[in-house]
Order: structure tokens, then C-alpha cells, then sequence
């Protein structure tokens, strides 16, 4: 855990690093402006302050390597979640917490180690955006056919002992960045005045951990699942390929939607630690897909609106015939408002 946010955070200052040299240079040279006012308004001057409801889906699915009609699925317990997020220039943050209504000990210790947090630093040309997520305690599903009712009888409906968090990193380049504004989809720092949408191209990282106390396949269903009811633990690495499309429609000047699909083509490694043998690891290519829907308002003053984001990751198994599936689905309500800066930032005003 530490590796990885020490890694994530050395990425974060190498990119901030970067953009400062470029917004120097722009002052240096006194290059015109690099967008079409026609097109974008910008508002980076303001503190973007962002209210924040989410239903976050998490779907994990193994498939039994002879049946593909035999799937395991775990998903997280605690979906809703309530957050802030802030944007200003080009640093954008957001943190959302799962809030618990269950007063019982042992839920809240899971609430607690369920949130995510969201880091983006977004040029005009260029897009960082990030976000890491954890969860504790899974519910657990099964679906299959000719199945012996012995089997599945008193199979466990939830499971405390699994915590998974996953890091997501992505760089993308805007090839229509003077008439398309990311900044006015994804954060309301900007406002798109005309339709416009562009190309998309860049890099990828995922980084996927999955453990638990005993095997993830319970112990009454090995039989479907080979070698995968002995895993323990699942680490998966990914780095990979962009290219996709992206469109604002603007609809009566300050309403808005958003589409745009990403896929993405990556070289992946997955490690099984198993509870009686060596470990297996799988290295391949693999595919992701990245596709998001945003409907809202943003006025002059006053933003809101509903936004839906999936990532679908196929996964290469060690296990021969064997595959995974990780799925998320990001439900948004947001509603914020901008104001003049309470007090300068040195940093983020160059």
C-alpha cells in the first residue's frame, strides 16, 4: 500500500513539475490564447466548490474455467457515499466517504475502510486525472446450472475477511483542444458555449489488489473452479494504450451532455498467491474500456448535474480457461458554485 501511493504521488509532483515549466514558458513567450473564446469559457480564476452524492458498483465475476454459465460474483456492502470535491486552475480534488446508517460495531468498522478519492491536474491540451478506492466486506453471489443443491446450500451471502483498493492512473492529450473543453464535462472549471468534441490519445496504468482471510471460492464450490478455489490473494498491474472520442452537446447555452468512450489496449501482470502450492502468474495483453455519460447545468454562477462512469477491465488468468472480469460503475450527483479565492496559492495561480 505504501509503494503505491509513494509511486502515485511521485507521479504527481513529476506532473506538476511539468506543467509549471509549460505555464512559464507560456509567459515568457507571450503565446496568444490557446482557446477559441467562441467556444470554451474559462473560470479558473474562481475556487470551484462541489457538493457530492455517489452510488459506486463494483462487480468482481469468476467464471468456472468448463461453464461459463457458472459465476461467482462478489460486490461491495456499502454503496452510497457523500463527498466535496475542489477545483481551481488546473488542481482538482474530491474525496467521497460511505456513510453508515447501521449503529452495529462490526458494520461500522467496514464503513469505515470504504471511500475513494479522486486527483486530477488538467491542462487544455492535457489530462491527468487519478482515483484510488478501498473497500471491506463483499456480498457474494452464485450463478449456475446443473448444480447439486448440496453445493450451494448455506453458501455465505457477505464476507468481512476480503478488502480490495485499486489505483487508476491516466494521461490523455486533447487533439481538438482549442473548441473542446474536458475541464467543462468533467469538473465545471470551464464552460463549453458550443458543441465541440475531439480525439482522444494517451497512457493508462491500473494497479488491482483483492485478499482475503481463506480462499476467495468457498470451500463447497471448489469443484467448479480448479485451481482459482485455492487463491488467497490476487495482485494485477496494468499499463497500456488509449485512443477514443469525446463530445460536449450543449443544449440552450448552460445545458449540457456529455459522451465519450476511451478503450484501451495494455500489457498486464496478475499474480495468484495460493493457501497450498506455488503461485501462478499470467502476463499478456489485455482490454479496458473507459465510458462515461454526464448530463447537467452550468450557469455563470451555479453548476449540477448527474454523471455515470464505467471501467471494464478484462483479466488473463494463470489458471488455463479461467478469467476474470472487474467491472465498476460510478453513479455522480453533483451540484457546486464559484466564488473569488479566499486567500492566494502561489503554486496553482502561475
Amino acid at each position: 500500500m505504501f509503494r503505491l501511493i509513494k509511486f502515485m504521488g511521485f507521479l504527481v509532483l513529476f506532473l506538476v513539475f511539468f506543467l509549471e515549466l509549460k505555464a512559464q514558458e507560456s509567459a515568457t513567450t507571450k503565446k496568444p490564447t490557446y482557446y477559441d473564446t467562441t467556444y470554451i469559457r474559462q473560470y479558473r480564476n474562481k475556487w470551484c466548490i462541489t457538493f457530492i452524492g455517489s452510488k459506486r458498483d463494483f462487480f468482481i465475476n469468476i467464471t468456472n474455467p468448463l461453464s461459463s454459465k457458472q459465476t461467482l460474483t462478489y460486490s461491495p456492502k456499502n454503496h452510497y457515499g457523500w463527498g466535496i470535491g475542489l477545483d481551481y486552475k488546473w488542481f482538482t480534488l474530491e474525496f467521497v466517504k460511505r456513510v453508515n446508517l447501521n449503529t452495529s460495531p462490526a458494520q461500522n468498522y467496514l464503513w469505515k475502510n470504504n471511500f475513494g478519492i479522486r486527483l486530477g491536474l488538467t491542462r487544455q491540451k492535457i489530462w491527468f486525472n487519478s482515483f484510488y478506492q478501498q473497500y471491506k466486506g463483499m456480498n457474494v453471489n452464485f450463478v449456475g446450472d446443473s448444480l447439486d443443491k448440496v453445493s450451494i446450500a448455506n453458501l455465505p451471502t457477505s464476507r468481512n475477511d476480503i478488502f480490495t483498493y485499486s489505483l487508476h492512473l491516466s494521461l490523455n492529450y486533447g487533439f481538438n483542444h482549442r473548441k473542446y473543453s474536458q475541464m467543462a464535462a468533467l469538473w465545471q472549471i470551464d464552460r463549453q458555449l458550443k458543441s465541440a468534441g475531439t480525439v482522444i490519445a494517451g497512457l493508462s496504468s491500473f494497479i488491482y489488489h483483492i485478499k482475503a482471510d481463506s480462499t476467495l471460492v468457498p470451500t463447497k464450490l471448489n469443484r467448479y473452479f480448479n485451481r482459482e478455489s485455492q487463491v488467497v490473494k490476487s495482485v494485477t498491474k496494468k499499463i497500456g494504450i488509449n485512443i477514443g472520442y469525446a463530445h460536449n452537446f450543449i443544449i440552450r447555452e448552460q445545458f449540457f451532455i456529455h459522451l465519450s468512450f476511451i478503450p484501451s489496449i495494455a500489457y498486464q501482470y496478475r499474480r495468484y498467491d495460493l493457501v497450498k502450492s506455488e503461485d501462478l502468474i499470467a502476463k499478456g495483453l489485455s482490454l479496458s474500456t473507459e465510458a462515461r455519460f454526464i448530463i447537467g447545468y452550468n450557469g455563470e454562477k451555479w453548476y449540477g448535474g448527474f454523471a455515470l462512469t464505467n471501467y471494464s477491465f478484462t483479466e488473463n488468468s494463470p489458471v488455463k480457461g479461467a478469467g476474470a472480469v472487474l467491472t465498476y460503475n460510478f453513479f455522480r450527483w453533483f451540484i457546486g458554485f464559484r466564488f473569488k479565492p479566499l486567500f492566494k496559492t502561489p503554486i496553482l495561480d502561475r
